[in-house]
């Protein structure tokens, strides 16, 4: 039986679930690979840490602290709560759930959730997972077609720099965002229906931008000892402390992840420019930035995520995974934004085409279990 999986690019998640039988924290076990606890509970404004109500006294002014513990009324605790919130979200709050942001704001409770990220980087496991694999991958190809053949199978057609081919597979797999979907074009009547009532549904897009910069040492450190801290910066963003996935690292490693209108508008603006605002962006407290600056990149994912995970209302499992399951029934897809635009739901999406694959080959081959 022949199969095809056809993605873009591994999501780049920091946070990630972990409990006791969590399946993404067990498959980076088997790979053996380690991990190493993240934290942080401060957030920069003003040019200082916020870590307590206590911070907010000192900085905000008694009246502010006093608002976050009643109704929001006073405007620069409201600032400080809305910066907050908005900080690891890719898309504004009036464009998703309550449900979505509160389980986004959430995850930096270690009551709630733990977050952990591997050792050396979560790259790691991309990295282990692709030693696994054994099958033919073609990068730099760009499927623009799938179709029925005539005997039910699956035609892609794709496009490279030598030209253009077709092949023929049981069952195609489309790890895609939902933007990349609608550059596909989808053979039959039943097929291109279905595949744009899918895209319809889901299509919510969000985006995200992330700056990284290296320095020649960790600088900050102590003044800002966390995994990562919120920035009031960019409309409120994440800055990571991407040196402490390195135990011993002799060199410093700071992460800035904009979201939503931030992360979409700065994302017109060329590298130099967006690395320049980010070392503008750091406080004087934390040290001279740019006296240890050595290098940066710059990574752009306009409309890459979903702003509403599972669409407005949720459909069936089934049906998330399955556009079209009457005349094309090999045809699959998986994604994190039919759960919740984490590894965590990627993982759960695979599984789950995972089982009906294996199903669709003990039916072909009848194999019994």
């Amino acid at each position: 039986m022949k199969f095809l999986l056809v993605r873009e690019r591994p999501c780049n998640v920091d946070a990630w679930r972990s409990s006791a039988g969590d399946p993404l924290r067990e498959l980076v076990h088997d790979c053996g690979l380690s991990v190493v606890p993240m934290a942080g509970s401060g957030m920069i404004m003003a040019g200082r840490v916020l870590a307590n109500v206590d911070d907010v006294h000192d900085v905000l002014g008694r009246e502010a602290a006093g608002a976050l513990l009643a109704e929001i009324g006073n405007p620069s605790a409201r600032r400080h709560v809305e910066q907050l919130i908005h900080s690891d979200l890719a898309t504004e709050p009036d464009r998703t759930t309550v449900a979505y942001g509160l389980d986004n704001y959430l995850m930096n409770d270690p009551a709630y959730m733990s977050l952990y990220a591997i050792d050396g980087g979560n790259e790691q496991l991309v990295t282990a997972l692709a030693a696994r694999i054994r099958a033919t991958r073609r990068l730099r190809h760009t499927v623009t077609r799938i179709a029925r053949s005539a005997d039910g199978r699956l035609r892609v057609t794709a496009t490279h720099a030598a030209g253009m081919h077709d092949d023929v597979f049981d069952a195609v797999v489309l790890a895609l965002p939902v933007d990349h979907l609608r550059r596909v074009e989808f053979g039959g009547p039943r097929a291109a229906a279905a595949m744009a009532r899918h895209i319809a549904h889901h299509d919510h897009p969000a985006h995200y931008l992330r700056i990284t910069m290296l320095f020649d040492s960790p600088f900050w450190k102590p003044r800002m000892s966390d995994s990562f801290a919120m920035l009031d910066s960019f409309g409120g963003c994440c800055l990571y402390d991407e040196s402490s996935r390195v135990p011993e690292a002799t060199h410093g490693a700071l992460g800035w992840l904009l979201g939503g209108t931030a992360a979409e508008e700065m994302s017109r603006l060329d590298d130099e420019e967006l690395l320049a605002a980010a070392l503008d962006s750091l406080p004087a407290s934390i040290g001279p930035a740019r006296r240890h600056s050595l290098e940066g990149h710059v990574h752009r994912w306009k409309g890459a995520v979903s702003a509403m995970p599972g669409g407005l209302v949720p459909r069936r499992l089934d049906d998330r995974h399955r556009p079209e399951p009457v005349e094309h029934p090999g045809l699959f897809v998986v994604g994190d934004y039919l759960f919740d635009s984490t590894l965590n739901g990627v993982l759960d999406s695979a599984e789950y085409v995972a089982g009906w694959l294996n199903d669709l080959f003990d039916s072909t081959h009848g194999v019994a279990r």
